[in-house]
């Protein structure tokens, strides 16, 4: 598979997940796997950010946010919007 995504989860005091390009299945996972935390953050008022950034070519091109993927279209009621 392809490594062409990036993966960052900030959970309100610190970044918990920042990857290196990584494919869409290793995304998905951690995605998945930091979900349930993030929505309880969420719940709790802090100010959560999560999402997988798709298409990239390097480590540094945030290209396109995956909006089934970001926490912040999943979240009715964002903070830092």
């Amino acid at each position: 598979m392809k490594k062409n995504c990036l993966f960052q989860y900030y959970n309100g005091q610190i970044t918990v997940v920042d990857t290196e390009l990584i494919t869409r299945k290793e995304a998905d996972r951690l995605f998945d796997k930091h979900e349930r935390e993030v929505r309880e953050g969420l719940k709790e008022g802090f100010d959560v950010q999560m999402g997988i950034w798709i298409n990239c070519k390097t480590n540094t091109d945030y290209h396109t946010l995956d909006k089934k993927k970001d926490i912040d279209y999943m979240n009715p009621n964002p903070q830092h919007i």
